[in-house]
């Protein structure tokens, strides 16, 4: 080696320069390193002292260091570095030392884990190992396979994974990025960039080290309620008439729904921002009509500008400067939609703040949501498809910075201006926005779909593993177009597409222009019938889907979880990408497969109960299920509560009553989440939070409540307690240390109580 390493302080940093690079590294609290890439370096030479690391080796042979339970070593022959716990167990080591060259960064680690999840959005299995990720947003409008290069989104955070062990890996740049993990004994990573910063993430199971990596890249916040209810699209309802027709179709039909969106055959000339004067004349009207029914309603807004120098908007982008543009200042065009389209830089602070006011002045109609498409960014006449290399962006007055470095942020940024744009218009409004492009960081802003899929059993296939890879990378909020966007939906398939993504985050229906019709009543009234019920289920379930999005905003974690997450001393749990939780009690095994009407599932150890059809199966092991279309192919395990409802067509207002569905082995501890449902107020602390615990003591049953904070008025006064019980084992039930009345239900034992009861019986927790 050329150079011995040097290194130094400066703040909380610890700066190694080597042959081949120089490293600024950080802890960042306990077992997350930060670690800078040829950062920009201090002019000043700073002592050697750190309140943030330990210098704990300083010799001739390498430089040793420790913060944070993680214990870091520079190998001065070479500058390998290596990551340890304090105990000596080995994190993360270099294969080769780092090399940057010819514009990019060739990191090489050895493979020190049998298991690499995550990854973001990929048609890859849910298990990385023997596979190549590239992480380039691009429109990826092709039939997905294993063979597609990145698709829509990207998040480069994978999860090194053996038994008691996880270290994760996360390169934030907005540059093309390759992680190859087709390597016998080593990982090889590439970034085509010579400065970008990583981090090291480590603990001894996966719900840990998503919760570091939140911490990292931010909670999502609690989305509207409404959102969390089923949604109609397509490409697209051609008026205002044919949207209201569509609505009133869902209330005549009594199925539920909440959202109707509006693509782009909306706008006038495909200019964004604006209303067809033919088709859409009174847009306020028609949107004060579907709120009438009940209905919120969303419009998909692109990056692209129409050229048409005669519109007040092209004329203020150009006054004001928003636009990307190239070296020379002359403005970066291309083709999408509306013809010959120019595109806001929304890296530029000032741009962020243009885009902020549009669209609150869009809002003035009464719109309810944000669809943000096509902003990969998507051109449909560039070599590639996007903003070209050389355009360039300006994230200070002073500063420009190439496209090619930042492309796979734009997304991200866009969906982040348009949140911004919800929150001006109606500060005490929860904002929805959905993208279809970004870049981790993006549920703080954004819901995610997972593009323009198509209408095939594969497609159906690859949704679980391509959403539970999402989960891992840290987005909570996603789904995938129902019954597929492409192609011709066959009835079979719809109705098994509704039963597979019933509970995933995100629930849309979505096809594209010429294609075969998608509405529920669209396959005749069997169909409808089987998806009707479907979709009533998701609403019986959404008080717990509800608590699943607070743990999201709260602690970071998935909602769609894969088996490992929660089972990762089965080896069945890391194989296993056609089956799915939801939070730790639902457990999701749908059919994939046309012609079949029957499936094996396996079940961790414990009991497991269907929650459609009441058949019992117990693990740990596979069995094999029977599946009639339209019943939902959920089990919801033992020891668990669930928080239900009636069924209602739309997911507000808040239940009067609610139901504490129970099945009881040994015991139980969960928590009960409310807020409006609307508001921002859950931040000043409008909300409930309630502990409950439940257990089984030879043949009394007791439940017990704590109050952990009560700041809302909820209108849910009454709570029906259900209890599976078929053994007939209880004969008392106790509800904080008071006997309570109750009835046989066939298999359940059936009591109510008023919530101010709960709440005045409740003794405060901490």
């Amino acid at each position: 080696m050329a150079d011995s390493p040097v290194w130094w302080f400066h703040g909380q940093e610890l700066f190694i320069r080597m042959s081949g690079a120089t490293y600024g590294l950080t802890a960042l609290g306990s077992r997350v390193v930060k670690i800078r890439v040829n950062p920009d370096l201090p002019t000043i030479p700073v002592p050697a002292v750190s309140q943030n690391w330990s210098i704990i080796e300083d010799s001739d042979t390498q430089l040793k260091f420790a913060s944070g339970g993680l214990l870091g070593t520079v190998t001065l022959s070479d500058g390998t570095v290596r990551w340890e716990t304090p105990e000596g167990q080995l994190l993360d080591q270099d294969h080769n030392p780092i090399r940057c060259e010819h514009g990019q960064t060739v990191l090489t680690k050895d493979r020190l884990y049998s298991h690499y999840l995550g990854g973001g959005q990929s048609a890859l299995p849910l298990d990385k190992r023997g596979s190549k990720v590239t992480f380039w947003n691009r429109d990826a409008a092709e039939i997905h396979t294993e063979l597609s290069d990145s698709l829509y989104q990207s998040h480069p955070i994978w999860w090194g994974w053996s038994a008691g062990k996880v270290w994760g890996t996360y390169i934030d740049s907005g540059a093309r990025i390759t992680a190859d993990f087709t390597g016998g004994n080593s990982v090889c990573i590439t970034v085509e960039s010579l400065q970008f910063t990583y981090y090291g993430i480590y603990d001894t199971h996966l719900d840990g080290v998503l919760s570091r990596f939140s911490r990292i890249t931010g909670y999502m916040p609690l989305p509207p309620l409404w959102a969390l209810g089923y949604q109609q699209s397509r490409w697209s309802y051609q008026s205002a008439d044919e949207a209201l027709t569509i609505a009133k179709t869902f209330r005549e039909r009594k199925i539920p729904c909440d959202v109707i969106y509006l693509d782009i055959d909306y706008m006038h000339g495909y200019r964004i921002f604006t209303w067809d004067p033919q088709n859409f004349p009174d847009p306020r009207g028609l949107i004060h009509q579907l709120h009438q029914l009940q209905f919120h309603v969303v419009a998909i807004v692109d990056p692209g500008i129409k050229a048409d120098p005669d519109w007040e908007l092209y004329q203020d982008a150009f006054r004001e400067h928003v636009l990307v543009t190239y070296h020379d200042g002359s403005v970066v065009q291309g083709q999408v939609w509306p013809g010959p389209a120019v595109f806001p830089d929304f890296f530029n602070p000032q741009v962020q703040q243009w885009w902020v006011h549009r669209i609150a002045l869009f809002l003035d109609t009464g719109i309810d949501g944000i669809w943000n498409d096509m902003n990969e960014p998507s051109l449909f006449d560039t070599p590639n498809h996007s903003l070209p290399d050389d355009a360039v962006h300006k994230p200070s007055p002073d500063s420009v910075i190439s496209h090619r470095l930042v492309h796979n942020y734009y997304g991200r940024e866009m969906a982040k201006a348009s949140f911004l744009g919800m929150e001006s218009h109606d500060p005490d409004a929860r904002p929805f926005v959905l993208s279809r492009a970004g870049f981790s960081e993006l549920q703080k802003w954004s819901a995610i779909w997972t593009g323009d899929n198509h209408s095939l059993f594969s497609a159906l296939r690859q949704m679980i593993p391509m959403l539970l890879s999402l989960s891992l990378s840290g987005q909570p909020f996603i789904g995938a177009d129902v019954g597929g966007f492409q192609g011709n939906c066959q009835p079979e398939l719809f109705a098994r597409w509704v039963a597979a993504a019933a509970l995933t985050p995100f629930f849309r229906n979505h096809s594209a222009m010429g294609t075969t019709r998608q509405e529920p009543w669209s396959f005749g009234p069997e169909v409808e019938r089987q998806v009707a019920h479907l979709i009533a289920w998701r609403y019986r379930l959404l008080p717990t889907l509800y608590q699943l999005f607070w743990e999201a905003h709260r602690y970071g974690r998935p909602i769609m979880r894969p088996m490992v997450y929660h089972y990762e001393n089965a080896p069945q749990g890391l194989m296993l990408q056609d089956q799915f939780l939801v939070g730790s009690e639902l457990l999701v095994a749908p059919i994939l497969d046309t012609a079949a009407d029957h499936r094996a599932v396996w079940f961790p150890d414990g009991t497991w109960y269907s929650l459609d059809t009441s058949q019992v199966f117990r693990g740990a092991g596979y069995d094999v299920v029977q599946w009639p279309l339209g019943v939902l192919p959920v089990f919801v395990k033992d020891d668990s509560l669930l928080l239900v409802q009636a069924p209602q067509i739309t997911a507000l207002p808040l239940p009067t009553r609610i139901q504490w569905m129970i099945h009881l082995s040994r015991g139980i501890k969960t928590a009960w989440y409310q807020d409006d449902g609307v508001s921002h107020g859950y931040r000043a602390g409008q909300y409930n939070l309630m502990e409950i615990l439940v257990e089984l003591r030879q043949d009394i049953c007791r439940i017990t409540t704590g109050i952990k904070h009560q700041g809302f008025p909820s209108p849910t006064t009454m709570v029906d307690i259900w209890i599976y019980d078929p053994t007939l084992a209880i004969s008392q039930l106790r509800f904080n240390g008071v006997g309570l009345d109750f009835v046989r239900q066939q298999d359940a034992v059936f009591t109510s109580v008023p919530t101010a009861w709960i709440w005045q019986t409740s003794a405060p927790t901490q």
